[in-house]
């Protein structure tokens, strides 16, 4: 159940935290059980998705969540990078942040000091793509009490909820949260998702482009994308669902269009399976 790995994991991690980090129970299961009971109660459309629990590398995090997050991997492949779904469980509270994050290095790398200014941003602006999960989840600014009775400011988070784990919501809550949660993060990927890496010539921006480069590409052959029925029921999209599936349809007969065309011309069309996103190659 989700409710019981999210209040053991905010329980023990007081005392966890004590003992060594190595072979540590606590952390081996926030990397584990926890993370497979999310994949569980997760939709199976999003089976592909990458689960991930952290505690730390090599030690235990300081003065950050330990987590478990859920990836796209044409986003981005852990939270090192790019926007994903995460439960921030902190050392040092029993509230429970579950939202839609953004990489904190990232912004770092790009924006230095005017990163928290700009990740904000980016979050309302993103907000205003999938405006309608405001009637689920929080925008506001994400902060609470921690046990030293200082604040706690998260930053970036598109959508989030806070969850008191002495006090959780019923079990179908908590999978529901789940359910659409994961409907935004998807429906806001389908929408672009967010323009962080608008392009510029400082060296910061060279940096993460080595950073791109370095990654391993593995192709696979391509596959013209397949149309959506704009009138159905079957609800992919849950704000606007007619309009965007237009959009989609639109961008995917423009993408067959060029693929025919470069193949007629004597190109090898493909698409990459791990790598950047990109549609074709």
């Amino acid at each position: 159940m989700i409710s019981e790995a999210l209040f053991k994991i905010s329980n023990e991690l007081p005392k966890a935290v004590e003992q060594p980090f190595k072979d540590n129970y606590l952390a081996n299961y926030i990397r584990g059980d926890a993370k497979e009971i999310i994949k569980r109660n997760s939709p199976k459309k999003y089976e592909d998705f990458i689960f991930k629990g952290s505690a730390g590398q090599g030690r235990w995090v300081s003065n950050k969540n330990c987590w478990i997050g859920i990836f796209n991997p044409e986003i981005c492949y852990g939270a090192q990078s790019g926007y994903y779904v995460v439960y921030g469980i902190p050392i040092n509270s029993k509230y429970i942040t579950f939202g839609i994050g953004q990489a904190y290095e990232e912004a770092q790398d790009k924006y230095g000091k005017n990163w928290e200014e700009a990740i904000n941003q980016h979050a309302s602006l993103m907000r205003l793509k999938i405006p309608s999960y405001s009637k689920y989840f929080s925008s506001d600014k994400h902060q609470y009490i921690d046990s030293d009775k200082a604040i706690y400011y998260g930053k970036g988070f598109v959508y989030h909820k806070i969850y008191d784990a002495l006090n959780l919501p019923e079990e179908e809550k908590l999978k529901d949260d789940l359910r659409l949660m994961l409907n935004a993060y998807n429906e806001l990927f389908l929408l672009g998702g967010r323009d962080l890496d608008i392009s510029n010539t400082n060296e910061t921006s060279v940096k993460h482009q080595d950073k791109i480069e370095d990654k391993k590409l593995v192709f696979k052959a391509y596959e013209s994308p397949e149309s959506l029925d704009e009138n159905s029921s079957d609800i992919l999209i849950e704000s606007g669902a007619k309009k965007r599936k237009k959009a989609h349809n639109s961008h995917n007969k423009m993408e067959t269009e060029i693929a025919t065309f470069l193949s007629e011309s004597g190109f090898k069309i493909e698409k990459l399976s791990s790598g950047p996103a990109v549609d074709l190659c």
